[in-house]
């Protein structure tokens, strides 16, 4: 939720616009509701955005305006989601007790990865990488 507090002499007339040129209103964009409070020394204004993502990320404007004059407010929101999953994952080299993995990531910041795995009917392992890795060595392994 964007709040935008205006202070001044009603009525105040506040417009929410992205990037300061499109208008936005919940006819717009289903995910938008809006809610404007009369408070004792002018009114506040709230945008609420339901299930942002990170298209959402960007410059909110708040434009408030009355009859002696208009302003406005910059609202910078930054949405933050998981980053993907890793692709283009492969085996790389397989000897008889170990075997090498790699993958590719490209998209947001990583901390770390986890790596599960497990042979046969036997129980899941997991081995906890640095976000800067692409790879991984799996040893220990037994052979076919």
């Amino acid at each position: 939720t964007l709040v935008c507090n205006v202070n001044g002499d009603t009525p105040i007339n506040v417009r929410w616009m992205r990037g300061g040129k499109i208008q936005l209103t919940p006819a717009s964009n289903y995910r938008l509701t809006m809610k404007q409070d009369v408070t004792p020394d002018g009114v506040t204004a709230e945008l609420q955005i339901s299930s942002t993502e990170s298209a959402d990320t960007g410059a909110y404007f708040c434009q408030a305006s009355n009859l002696f004059g208009k302003d406005q407010q910059l609202v910078q929101l930054l949405v933050q989601e998981p980053p993907e999953s890793p692709s283009d994952l492969k085996t790389v080299m397989v000897s008889s007790r170990t075997a090498n993995i790699q993958w590719h990531h490209q998209s947001g910041e990583v901390t770390r990865f986890i790596v599960q795995y497990k042979e046969g009917d036997g129980v899941w392992q997991q081995l906890e990488l640095s976000g800067q890795l692409r790879g991984a060595l799996l040893e220990n392994l037994k052979p076919a």
